[in-house]
């Protein structure tokens, strides 16, 4: 597998959709990676990109305390594939002298690597099946608007965060 690594860009609003938006970056090749998420899973990365510190844990807050208190090393996440219009990911870990891997939703997995501080990469083999598809349906009119939305991440002019 021939892996880019990426850092998270920010959190924004597809306005066609309503719905947040993790965007991914290459810093070397400029590559965009746009992965939908739910509102929650966005208010979670959110919280981590501001530095905020929630009163009580949130779930991923729980899951690293956990992973600390056992002594398991989270090495990497890597965004392994998108089938179906449906992004994939897995989280690798160390759990004494073993490598594991764990099956993740991509939010999760980029939530708990910011909260670790480990590198997020995507499968190079995803970034360009992304762009050449733009969407799932094939539509010509939503290709047009992947390409724009794509391009706008770019640079970066997507409007506000969410928040």
């Amino acid at each position: 597998m021939n892996l880019v690594r990426m850092n998270v860009s920010g959190i924004y609003i597809d306005p066609k959709s309503n719905v947040p938006i993790v965007v991914l970056k290459d810093k070397t090749t400029k590559n965009v990676l746009p992965i939908w998420i739910g509102p929650l899973e966005a208010s979670s990365i959110l919280i981590e990109l501001e530095h905020i510190t929630p009163p009580r844990p949130m779930t991923h807050d729980l899951f690293v305390n956990f992973l600390k208190q056992n002594n398991i090393k989270v090495r990497k996440i890597i965004i392994t594939e998108m089938r179906n219009n449906t992004y994939f990911a897995k989280i690798y870990y160390k759990s004494g002298l073993k490598t594991k891997e764990l099956d993740a939703r991509p939010s999760d997995a980029i939530s708990i690597a910011l909260r670790l501080n480990v590198p997020v990469f995507v499968n190079k083999e995803v970034i360009e099946n992304t762009i050449q598809t733009g969407s799932s349906s094939g539509d010509k009119d939503m290709k047009d608007y992947y390409k724009q939305l794509l391009e706008k991440l770019d640079k970066k002019d997507m409007g506000d965060t969410v928040m």
